[in-house]
């Protein structure tokens, strides 16, 4: 199930604080990063999926760093399917649990709930597929009290043949305790769920009607024993869109965010919504702007609100991270944004007992990859350092290309594992807008190109042999 792996590490520009930091991570060409957790001695475990080279398949992988973010290991987790990651916990002992769903351990090569169990190096201890005879999806996981673990997803299972919300239970040693199907004369899609802090559980997600393609945001609140369902909450005006997560205040209110579409237009506004314990609505919160936002977590400290997400409407690239704080009210206090000259969607963030901010995500800026994580470190005052571009290399024999330094000002060297003197390599260099920059064929396992005259920027290489193209991404940056 576990595969090890080896790391390079290129750096693009080391942070002047330790505090403060921006890095980013990839295994394989493109990387998805839906979770991330602290661990006991105040580190950091990523979950993602990531696409093996030419094989069309994603596997989970988690990757362990220190305080720093700086790179300790990298584990990949999967079998000859796909493995879709959802999210990553931090137990006890300093293991983690995974969860998501896969195709690979399916009777009917549907898709089942997928659950890992590691100890804190990244080995597997036990590994649970779950679901029932159609499609079952676990999206969401949080750790109980008394040592249990709660799932959240949705599954098709259902006798009506619709989409229904799907709440599991589940000891430590992986058996299900108790499940409940929340199936409804609708599709339900859970996200994300929370326990309040007068027990019960709040679920939140989306519902579809069966004669409408609209999916609008749903907020539903469950006995924490039996399961069964006490409330069910839906915006008076019936916007279009979903709640992606949820949290308990402290005095039994309930905020959910998400995003939404107004009747008349195509473009997502973010959201977030605040009901009271008896289903009455609070506040909403989000904006009507001419670009695309959206938030994916809410976490809160006190009842001050942290939401993370991704907007084009401000910042300096097209899609960026984007931080909302709001109070009690929901009155936004400060939403800074983090990016660069691509996409950065923010997917996660936690606190720290030391007083930082951790937001997480995914950039098409940076990293060795078309996709990679990204993990910034900040604080109150919203500085981060440079990118430390962190590669981990597949653990297979497929073919790759290794190109240094990158970023370059002006030297490049580009070998490609299963080139050989016999063979004709063709690359390209090409510009975001499409330009081809600079291009060439050599007989040759290495190249040596001097990108001194190129202008500073991102670039695409791509590489030809056999008939096998690959592309990497190149940072020009002279001093």
């Amino acid at each position: 199930m576990m595969r090890s792996a080896f790391f390079i590490c290129l750096l693009f520009c080391m942070t002047s604080h330790a505090q403060y930091f921006k890095h980013t991570y990839g295994w394989g060409p493109f990387n998805t990063a839906p979770s991330m957790c602290q661990t006991p001695d105040g580190g950091f475990a990523m979950l993602g999926s990531f696409s093996s080279t030419g094989s069309g398949q994603t596997d989970f992988v988690v990757i362990r760093t220190d305080s720093s973010g700086t790179f300790q290991w990298a584990h990949a987790y999967g079998s000859w399917g796909i493995e879709s990651a959802a999210c990553i916990l931090t137990l006890p002992d300093s293991g983690f649990l995974l969860c998501g769903y896969s195709n690979s351990y399916s009777g009917n090569l549907g898709y089942d709930g997928l659950v890992v169990r590691l100890n804190a190096t990244g080995d597997t201890l036990w590994q649970r597929s779950i679901g029932s005879t159609d499609w079952d999806f676990i999206h969401d996981a949080k750790l109980l009290d008394d040592g249990n673990y709660l799932l959240t997803g949705s599954t098709n299972s259902t006798s009506n043949g619709l989409s229904a919300g799907w709440l599991v239970v589940m000891d430590p040693t992986g058996n299900i305790l108790r499940q409940k199907v929340l199936e409804t004369n609708a599709n339900i899609f859970l996200n994300s769920s929370s326990i309040s802090a007068t027990g019960f559980v709040l679920s939140a997600g989306s519902i579809q009607s069966t004669d409408s393609l609209i999916h609008q945001p749903i907020i539903i609140k469950t006995e924490f024993a039996t399961l069964d369902t006490v409330l069910t909450f839906q915006l008076p005006d019936h916007p279009e869109g979903e709640f992606a997560s949820i949290v308990g205040q402290s005095n039994g209110d309930i905020v959910a965010c998400g995003y939404s579409i107004t009747a008349g237009r195509t473009d997502q506004d973010q959201l977030i919504v605040s009901i009271d314990s008896s289903g009455i609505f609070q506040w909403k919160s989000g904006g009507l702007t001419t670009g695309e936002e959206y938030f994916n977590k809410v976490i809160r400290s006190g009842d001050t609100l942290y939401c993370v997400g991704s907007t084009n409407s401000y910042g300096g690239g097209k899609l960026d991270f984007q931080l909302n704080i709001y109070d009690p009210n929901g009155v936004r206090l400060e939403g800074p944004t983090f990016g660069d000259l691509q996409d950065e969607v923010g997917k996660d963030v936690l606190l720290t007992s030391n007083r930082r901010i951790l937001l997480f995500g995914t950039t098409t800026t940076f990293g060795p990859g078309l996709q990679s994580m990204l993990l910034i470190s900040t604080d109150s005052s919203f500085q981060t350092g440079g990118a430390f571009v962190i590669g981990v290399n597949e653990p297979t024999n497929r073919q790759e290309v290794n190109i240094f330094p990158n970023p370059t000002n002006g030297p490049l060297k580009v070998i490609h594992s299963n080139a050989n003197s016999t063979k004709k390599i063709n690359w390209k260099l090409i510009s975001l807008d499409g330009r081809i920059v600079n291009q060439g064929n050599e007989w040759t396992v290495e190249l040596n190109l001097d990108l001194s005259t190129v202008p500073n920027g991102v670039y695409l290489f791509f590489l030809e042999e056999n008939g096998v193209q690959l592309r990497r991404k190149i940072v020009v940056q002279h001093d």
